[in-house]
């Protein structure tokens, strides 16, 4: 009976301790980020605002967009090594769905890929060599070339248009074979031995950029620590007086100039006692009576002031540092810099009083400013770099529904690709990025992400989207000037904007 009542009383102790371990484990606050469909509103969560929606009106079929972005991202990325000139997205959409079998942006387009092929002695180029003693793509026998290609992949869903094809009929087939057979091209290109020789290139100088990028940091963070080695120091350790002693003296900045125009009172007891006919100045400084010159003791030969950072600086050795004679810097100053300079020279010219303080912080500021941009160039200018050696592109990020946020340089809009890659949209507006960056929450993961993603390429996004939004007007005003001519002066269909894919010419062909 009395194990039954004991084994009861643990049974409670566990189930009370167990209840208040459960307890405890709900009133412990989450530790964000967390995954986005667990996030809950909260009351210290920001003012979202409402996400925009996306544009989603395309020229072409919303299940080709994926491909038409991949073909022309790889075509424009890696140019010089195909010796094809770059185009504009929307050119290469518009060559996409037009009907004429010899449109010049494509046929470059399916030559370059295929001379790739044909130089890196793979099975293409094996084919192509026991049919043909002579092999030259050329604006005639192109579409042969393209039908020998489909011969050899023989994937079910293009070999139907083989026969079309090679009846020079390219421009009959349909939007999402004509993407397919370009996406099949790139991809038989990325396997070939020169591509992946360009890569190693590629990664090696990645290498080196990075190595350089590492060395600044490492040099700029070497700057700092020793910078603030000496601001910590003390104004003992640069042989100067402390600011105590500075406190019993208010002096001039020009120390000639006070004495041979001002008043010098009594000096007792260690201080300088001013006399009845001292007149605060501008500054609060108080001129000694010339009267009292003989019972001055002789004044040292600098004045000294504190700064910001606790440091005592004389005036006479900042003049010197802004007046260049301790800088030797002083051609590479900036603009506030110069300015500085030419307010001290002229108010110390004028016999103004100036405050070494004041004037040495604006000068410290200024510098910390030149430093802080000169780093922000150079990260800047890396990225550039890394970006011109691009080994493989990547989203930027995932909103908590998974959709997929792909920003393609020297391409104006933000694009937006669903879950399951069967909806694409984009955003093509500064205040739509906004408006976006604005509705993600920061305690998920995949929208903190995202989040620090486009803040970090926010600048060239924008730039990017303002210089679409001006070409587009640009082409709007030149659309009007040619409908408002006269039908009597009718402009030729191939000089008009809407029709500049047809006046393509490749500037790097491989002759």
């Amino acid at each position: 009976m009395e194990e039954t009542e004991i084994s009861n009383k643990r049974k409670n102790v566990d189930c009370s301790a167990q209840k208040e371990g459960n307890d405890q484990h709900i009133d412990e606050p989450f530790k964000y980020p967390i995954d986005d469909l667990l996030v809950k509103p909260g009351p210290d969560d920001p003012v979202f605002t409402a996400r925009p929606s996306p544009s989603r009106d395309f020229n072409i079929p919303m299940d080709c967009v994926g491909d038409l972005l991949m073909v022309w991202d790889f075509c424009t990325s890696f140019a010089k090594l195909l010796h094809l000139w770059p185009y504009s997205p929307e050119d290469f959409e518009n060559a996409i769905r037009h009907r004429d079998s010899n449109v010049v942006l494509l046929v470059e387009s399916h030559a370059a890929l295929l001379r790739v092929l044909i130089n890196d002695d793979g099975d293409y180029s094996t084919a192509i060599k026991k049919r043909r003693s002579k092999y030259k793509i050329t604006m005639i026998n192109w579409s042969e070339y393209l039908s020998d290609f489909l011969e050899m992949i023989n994937i079910p869903g293009l070999h139907q248009y083989e026969a079309t094809i090679k009846r020079g009929q390219y421009g009959l087939v349909d939007v999402n074979a004509k993407l397919k057979i370009l996406s099949e091209l790139v991809n038989q290109v990325l396997e070939t031995g020169i591509f992946r020789e360009k890569m190693d290139e590629l990664l090696e100088e990645r290498h080196v950029l990075g190595a350089s990028r590492r060395e600044e940091a490492l040099e700029d963070a070497r700057k700092r620590r020793k910078r603030k080695e000496q601001l910590e120091a003390g104004p003992e350790s640069n042989g100067v007086v402390d600011e105590h002693h500075l406190n019993n003296a208010s002096v001039s900045t020009n120390n000639n100039h006070g004495m041979q125009n001002g008043d010098v009172g009594e000096k007792r007891n260690g201080e300088i006692k001013p006399s009845r006919n001292d007149t605060p100045s501008r500054s609060g400084i108080k001129h000694s009576n010339p009267a009292s010159k003989k019972t001055q003791k002789k004044l040292p030969s600098e004045v000294e002031e504190p700064t910001e950072h606790g440091k005592v600086v004389s005036s006479k050795k900042l003049q010197k540092q802004l007046k260049g004679e301790k800088d030797p810097s002083e051609k590479n100053c900036t603009e506030q810099r110069k300015k500085l300079i030419s307010e001290l020279k002229e108010a110390t010219e004028n016999g103004k009083e100036l405050s070494g303080k004041k004037l040495l912080k604006q000068l410290n500021d200024d510098t910390d400013l030149s430093e802080k941009n000169s780093v922000e160039r150079r990260r800047e200018y890396f990225e550039r770099e890394m970006d011109k050696r691009l080994i493989r592109r990547s989203p930027l990020g995932k909103d908590r529904d998974y959709n997929r946020y792909w920003w393609f340089p020297r391409h104006g809009r933000l694009f937006v690709e669903s879950s399951d890659s069967k909806e694409w949209g984009y955003y093509s507006s500064k205040e739509e990025v906004d408006a976006l960056m604005g509705s993600l929450n920061c305690k998920g993961e995949r929208e903190r992400a995202l989040q620090n993603q486009l803040g970090k390429y926010y600048k060239r996004i924008c730039l990017e989207l303002q210089k679409r939004s001006k070409d587009l007007m640009h082409k709007s005003e030149v659309d009007e000037s040619v409908v408002r001519r006269s039908t009597r002066v009718r402009a030729p269909p191939r000089q008009n904007p809407a029709n500049a894919f047809l006046r393509y010419v490749n500037k790097w062909k491989e002759e």
